[in-house]
């Protein structure tokens, strides 16, 4: 195996990778996200995800003090959809900021190991 071949491979699972965190990263994100409801009405369509909503849910079933932050309930209490396509274009923000910082980094990274190495 060449040098090329093993940094062909290395950058292969190194982008394979970064593209199942992003996948983490994207649906892992809806946990954080949280709506501001001002009134009973906007509880029957809540929707979570960034930066597209990809999660929906119904907490009409709650009666919160108004306004309040809400997050993503249970889905066994609360019904709930989930939109495929939004979550993939987050998952591919995600991966496109990931492989960006990947790139930005790298080249530091090897210069700072050759040249530590040298020493």
């Amino acid at each position: 195996m060449t040098p090329a071949e093993s940094s062909d491979q290395v950058r292969g699972r190194v982008l394979a990778g970064l593209a199942f965190v992003a996948a983490l990263v994207a649906t892992a994100s809806v946990l954080l996200d949280r709506v501001t409801v001002a009134s009973g009405e906007a509880l029957g369509h809540l929707g979570f995800g960034f930066p597209m909503t990809w999660l929906v849910q119904d907490q009409s079933a709650l009666s919160p003090p108004y306004p309040t932050d809400l997050s993503p309930a249970s889905p066994w209490e609360n019904p709930t959809s989930v939109a495929i396509g939004p979550l993939v274009v987050d998952a591919l923000v995600a991966y496109v900021l990931l492989v960006g910082g990947w790139l930005i980094s790298h080249p530091v990274l090897r210069h700072l190991r050759t040249s530590h190495g040298s020493h």
